[in-house]
């Protein structure tokens, strides 16, 4: 009974906690080096999209970063601000585009760091990164990375960066496969900001991803992976839980709880 009050009282506390940093938010607060908006413009459950932000969710939140996601269609005036280190963008659907143009408007004036996952890299970001885009059409790419490869699945069209200025930090190549051979950076970044053409939730991608949000995030100390345990009923497994934190701490493990809701 008193490990139930005890969990009740901690989620009373994390919600108070909550209520006081929104406070200081709205009054003007200093960037949080930790917190990163994340604004997707669909799950695409069809290509299995979802799983594709719920990876990434745990990437950032392996590397200690605190992140709060939002659908772009829902973003409000004015939620992306400079208690932010710093905002994603990720385009899941290639035949969607961003329709809401307070989160553009928002975006563009913001200057903490910015990363663009996907296709739609407008005018404002292309400026901002020093690059020109280019679609690539009906093509199938190896992605390179120091001495490892993988070969990618055949895509429609793909949005490429050239021109990438010098002083540049690029992570990965995308090599064709066409008789010409042509050769396209796949991480790019030019000071605060961060371009990816796409983001898998597995293999050579997604190592080449992470090495590069951790540093554009200025994550350079060595991450850990993030241990998920979800559908925990706080109820019938409020022991093994309590058991399972004290574990984890005591061992230096990042560790995220998902619990279930019974209908």
């Amino acid at each position: 009974m008193r490990k139930i009050i005890m969990f009740f009282l901690t989620i009373f506390f994390m919600a108070l906690g909550g209520v006081v940093q929104a406070t200081r938010i709205a009054h003007g607060s200093e960037r949080d080096d930790n917190r990163v908006l994340l604004v997707y413009d669909s799950q695409n459950t069809i290509e299995q999209g979802e799983k594709k932000i719920d990876t990434l969710q745990r990437m950032l939140a392996g590397m200690g970063l605190k992140v709060k996601t939002v659908k772009e269609s829902e973003y409000q005036k004015g939620e992306l601000n400079h208690s932010y280190q710093g905002v994603i963008t990720m385009i899941n659907w290639k035949q969607a585009s961003l329709d809401n143009p307070t989160f553009v408007k928002d975006r563009n004036q913001y200057d903490g760091v910015k990363l663009h996952i996907g296709e739609g890299l407008d005018r404002t970001e292309q400026k901002q990164l020093q690059v020109k885009l280019k679609t690539i059409y009906q093509q199938q790419f190896i992605l390179s990375d120091d001495s490892s490869t993988e070969m990618l699945p055949f895509v429609e069209r793909m949005d490429v960066l050239t021109g990438v200025p010098k002083q540049a930090q690029s992570y990965g190549m995308l090599n064709t496969q066409n008789n010409e051979g042509q050769s396209y950076k796949y991480g790019v970044i030019n000071q605060k900001q961060g371009y990816l053409p796409f983001f898998n939730n597995k293999g050579l991608g997604l190592i080449t991803a992470s090495k590069m949000i951790t540093i554009l995030f200025n994550r350079q100390e060595e991450t850990k992976p993030l241990l998920t345990i979800t559908d925990v009923s706080p109820y019938s497994n409020l022991k093994l839980l309590d058991q399972l934190s004290v574990f984890c701490e005591k061992h230096g493990i990042p560790l995220a709880i998902s619990t279930f809701h019974s209908s």
